[in-house]
C-alpha cells in the first residue's frame, strides 16, 4: 500500500501532525510506503520519533500558516499534488488539512482514493452539541 498524507505544516505543530506521525510510523512498520506532502516547515523542533522510511515533500510557494491558506495557490498546488500522486503510484491520500481548493481535482486526475479528515468541522460540531 502506498499512502500520502496531506498537511499544512511538518513535522510538528499540533494534534493532526502528532496523529499523522503515529499513523505513518505504524504503516511504515507494516511495510507500506508512506509519504507526507506539506506547505511549510514547522518552527518547532522535529522529534526523533519519525521513522526514517517516511518520505516528505514540501510544496513551495503556498501562503499559509496555522490559521489560513491562500486559495489563489489552488491550481499550482493541485498540479504539484497530481504529479506527485501519479508519479509515486499512490493508492490512498489522507487529507489531514488541505482545503477543498487544493484537492478538488485529485479525484478526477488520479486513481488514488481520497480520505479527508474534517478536524475543524468535528471540533465545531462537538462544541455545538456541548453548548446545546
Amino acid at each position: 500500500m502506498n499512502i500520502l498524507f496531506l498537511l499544512r505544516l511538518w513535522p510538528v505543530y499540533g494534534g493532526g501532525e502528532t496523529v499523522t506521525i503515529r499513523l505513518a510510523n505504524g504503516m511504515a512498520r507494516m511495510g507500506w510506503t508512506v509519504s507526507v506532502a506539506y506547505f511549510k516547515d514547522s518552527a518547532k523542533e522535529a522529534p526523533s520519533l519519525i521513522d526514517d522510511k517516511v518520505r516528505t515533500y514540501r510544496i513551495d510557494g503556498v501562503d499559509c500558516d496555522e490559521f489560513h491558506a491562500d486559495a489563489s495557490c489552488g491550481d499550482c498546488v493541485q498540479d504539484a499534488a497530481v504529479k506527485l500522486i501519479n508519479k509515486m503510484g499512490v493508492d490512498a491520500v489522507i487529507n489531514q488539512w488541505w482545503s477543498v481548493f487544493y484537492i478538488d481535482r485529485l479525484k478526477r486526475e488520479t486513481k488514488a482514493k481520497i480520505i479527508t479528515c474534517l478536524h475543524k468541522l468535528f471540533i465545531r460540531l462537538c462544541l455545538a452539541v456541548r453548548d446545546g
